[in-house]
């Protein structure tokens, strides 16, 4: 006899229903799963991408800075692709699987110093292709046509600062040669404490007459007797400093202590090692030949006003006077001498930028800047330029820049005034008695010979994305 259990109807469904509810757990579960990895995969991409913004970013400050060093100082459109629009000066450049737009505002055109310029750099980076179409915060959104949709945007603001060639009182290529009771300090013109009306005080003296020498030789400083240096003194390496007895260099305690000699500890190194660019042709056409003019009911052999002036040499005998009396620039490709009782005169208010291309012998009475300020007197030497004498009678309150020329300086007045300023020659010889007084106000106001960053910040990712008005059709039609 056979026994048939007849199954539970009833529990066939309750297996049912948990096999169905079951399986919409594992499927939510996978479901859950393969979007986490999706997830976690788009993250990670656009993470990759997103840190692949920063060297880009890089590229573009470092386009700017090179565009600033090369061209800062003559004409930012010279060359390299870079156009302006407004007061903005930009470019943009393909770069890996992006581009950057830099940008460089904040910038004093045809000025020569105290500019602080703005670089802003984006990147804008092709975002993974599954993801470019779930833009999010961190993705440039298509806003007028400037930034195509589907691009990663990063950038920067970075702040620069110039670097000013005068940081030191005199530095040469060569040696630097002083004779017997020369001394080197400093002051700063703009600073009442440190000057008096603008003019050096000796009772107002500061110690960063600092003098420096490119030389790795021994003795590529060399001190007379009873030479003072308030300042620090440096070499090329290897180079050495010899004093001679009395000479002495260092803090203003230690020079002004009496019992002391030679190179105070800590104010000597034999680090200098600083290149310096020649002196280009100012202008090429568009000048006047300097002749002469009545101001102020004078006669003046030479009258100067504003403007460019080029003769072949100039020949200042007598008592030949040049006047200037605006924003003037002389180049002569030749020899400039002068001699017997003649002057140079820049009256309050004008500037003279002279530049020379044989040699250059300023005797007589010299150069009297009237102006008070070393700004407003500038000697340059062009390659050719091998020679400058100063041994005028007249103070000498200016800057001398010419790299290739040997530097004769001496004489002086009958006042401690012989020379405000500062200078960068090839070589420097330094007559006995001859005081020396470097501007500290140069440090920061003379010309500019490169540029560095002050400050580095992150933009927010909606700043990242947005361009300027005049520049916002850089990225239409970028690939996706």
């Amino acid at each position: 006899m056979k026994t048939h259990l007849k199954q539970s109807r009833s529990l066939r469904g309750s297996t049912l229903v948990l096999v169905v509810v079951v399986t919409a757990l594992v499927g939510l579960v996978l479901i859950a799963y393969l979007s986490l990895v999706k997830t976690q995969s788009f993250s990670t991409a656009r993470s990759q991408v997103w840190n692949s913004a920063i060297p880009v970013i890089e590229a573009g400050v470092e386009d700017a800075l090179t565009h600033m060093n090369i061209n800062g100082t003559n004409n930012l459109l010279a060359c390299c692709g870079w156009q302006q629009s407004g007061n903005l000066y930009w470019t943009s450049r393909p770069l890996g699987d992006g581009q950057y737009v830099v940008i460089i505002s904040n910038w004093v055109v045809g000025a020569t110093y105290n500019s602080q310029p703005v670089i802003y750099s984006r990147a804008f980076m092709k975002a993974p292709a599954f993801s470019a179409a779930h833009p999010d915060w961190m993705l440039a959104q298509a806003s007028g046509g400037s930034v195509s949709q589907g691009l990663l945007a990063r950038a920067v603001c970075v702040h620069a600062k110039p670097i000013c060639m005068y940081k030191k009182a005199m530095v040469a290529k060569g040696n630097v040669t002083f004779g017997g009771n020369a001394l080197v300090d400093s002051f700063n013109s703009e600073d009442p404490a440190k000057s008096t009306n603008g003019k050096y005080d000796p009772a107002k003296r500061q110690d960063h007459g600092d003098v420096a020498s490119n030389a790795q030789i021994i003795n590529s400083l060399a001190a007379g007797a009873d030479t003072k240096i308030y300042g620090k003194v440096s070499t090329g390496p290897g180079g050495t400093a010899g004093f001679e007895a009395n000479a002495v260099a260092g803090s203003e305690a230690w020079v002004d202590a009496g019992i002391n000699t030679g190179i105070e500890k800590g104010w000597f190194s034999d680090d200098m090692n600083v290149e310096f660019p020649p002196v280009l042709e100012p202008f090429t056409g568009g000048y006047l030949t300097p002749s002469s003019g009545n101001y102020l009911g004078t006669n003046y052999d030479y009258l100067l006003a504003s403007d460019n002036y080029q003769t072949a040499s100039i020949n200042m005998s007598s008592t030949k006077t040049m006047m200037v009396i605006g924003q003037a620039q002389l180049y002569v490709p030749g020899n400039f001498f002068m001699s017997g009782q003649s002057r140079i005169i820049i009256a309050p208010g004008a500037s003279f930028r002279l530049y020379v291309g044989g040699t250059a012998n300023f005797c007589g009475q010299g150069i009297y800047n009237d102006t008070g300020s070393a700004l407003n007197c500038w000697i340059f030497g062009r390659p050719t330029c091998t020679t400058i004498k100063y041994t005028g009678n007249s103070e000498f309150i200016g800057v001398i820049y010419a790299p290739d020329a040997n530097l004769h300086i001496g004489g002086g007045g009958s006042d401690i005034l012989d020379f405000q300023g500062a200078s960068i020659t090839a070589s420097v010889t330094m007559g006995g008695k001859f005081q020396f007084h470097y501007d500290e106000a140069l440090a920061d106001k003379g010309p500019v010979k490169g540029y560095y960053v002050t400050s580095w910040d992150e933009m927010l990712p909606q700043q990242a994305a947005e361009l300027p008005s005049e520049i916002a059709f850089v990225l239409k039609g970028t690939p996706q």
